[in-house]
């Protein structure tokens, strides 16, 4: 039984129209902040439920933003001391990491970073940015320390740092460096993309404040319990053999780097996954075939997620034509026809089909039949991206 998700996804629902699949995030998101440290896999050098989530959808309808302050907010009210900063630099979070004095540092935080176009914008015009590999040592959790020229040692410590943020798929497209896949930054985060969008509001609903003190009474409650007995979390031996079935349905061969980097990671993720879900269902027990099941559930729907965010960022094939069949589609409420798309672009079917298939999924475009044509029918305009806005 659900200690705390299903109390959140009740109350989130009620406020916002939002995706499923971006609630549910914001609300393991919530989970990993407050069992840092204090449940762990005691397997290697130890697995730490720390994450990197971020939510990617083809405009501000997905509510991304409003799914990130739902989570900072319940957070800022159960465990405000975990809530790090919303916008920083690499040096400056290096700096409020490190340990000063006496002063026990804050290094099990959240990060929410609601618009993480705009550090992707902010980082393309500032060539040299650190801020990329800095995150990939926080993600890592190993002690390191850095030094610069003139200043003391900066030490960190152990760090337990989880993610949520939100990007639009054109500021991904625009501004997202293909050296991130390189570097392995972008394989430590999970992409969540909406499997199926909820209906609109017509007007935004009152809050249902019952429902609001019920999820975070149950996240109170559980963080009370996880913090009096912080403790390594036994596996069943179940649940293992379902993470090794997991791992060989990704196989390794035909993958290019940045793919079989995200596919390590992917599986070492299941583990933190798997860990969260059983906090959820029952954190004194092991972790039991339904947790690992929903980590491997949601795994899958991020692996799917990954290769649009790859193909948007890396310069891939899928990725050029996904945006040229955006621009060349035109502007919002635009009908074009697929067979002149594909001929004017000079794609092949297949092609087309798999780009087209990205875009309709991110919601930026949809398909439809006028006049017995199968066509586009643009949602988005893409000249909206690439001005910035």
């Amino acid at each position: 039984m659900s200690q705390f998700l299903a109390a959140f996804e009740r109350y989130a629902v009620t406020v916002t129209d939002a995706p499923m699949d971006f609630l549910h995030a914001a609300g393991l998101a919530c989970l990993s902040t407050v069992s840092l440290s204090r449940r762990w896999i005691d397997r290697g050098t130890g697995i730490h439920p720390n994450l990197f989530l971020m939510l990617l959808a083809g405009s501000s309808a997905d509510r991304k933003s409003t799914a990130v302050k739902l989570a900072v907010d319940l957070l800022e009210k159960v465990e405000k001391g975990r809530v790090g900063p919303t916008d920083f630099s690499g040096e400056g979070l290096i700096s409020s990491l490190a340990a000063r004095g006496d002063a026990k540092p804050k290094t099990r935080i959240i990060l929410p970073i609601s618009e993480f176009g705009n550090y992707l914008a902010t980082a393309s015009r500032q060539h040299g940015s650190t801020l990329s590999p800095t995150l990939c040592q926080i993600y890592d959790g190993d002690s390191f320390s850095r030094s610069r020229s003139g200043k003391p040692v900066q030490r960190i410590v152990k760090p337990r740092v989880s993610m949520l943020g939100g990007v639009a798929f054109g500021m991904l497209a625009k501004y997202g460096d293909p050296t991130d896949w390189v570097t392995g930054f972008y394989a430590r985060i999970l992409w969540i993309m909406p499997s199926q969008r909820r209906p609109r509001f017509a007007i935004i609903p009152e809050p249902d404040r019952a429902a609001e003190r019920a999820a975070q009474e149950s996240l109170a409650d559980l963080r009370l319990q996880l913090k009096s007995a912080p403790r390594p979390i036994g596996v069943d031996p179940a649940a293992l053999r379902a993470c090794e079935e997991f791992t060989t349905s990704i196989p390794e061969d035909h993958l290019d780097p940045a793919a079989a980097a995200t596919r390590e990671r992917l599986i070492n993720a299941v583990w933190k996954l798997a860990l969260l879900y059983q906090v959820d269902l029952d954190h004194n027990a092991p972790i039991s075939r339904q947790a690992m099941d929903n980590a491997i559930q949601f795994a899958k729907r991020a692996w799917s997620s990954f290769t649009v965010a790859y193909g948007a960022s890396s310069g891939s094939p899928l990725g050029r034509n996904a945006n040229r069949i955006w621009a060349a589609a035109g502007n919002t409420g635009n009908f074009t026809p697929q067979r002149e798309l594909y001929r004017a672009l000079h794609i092949a079917v297949d092609e087309f089909s798999a780009a087209a298939q990205v875009l309709i999924t991110l919601g930026v475009v949809r398909q439809r039949v006028k006049d017995r044509q199968k066509g586009i029918e643009v949602l988005e305009p893409y000249a909206e991206y690439q001005s910035g806005i």
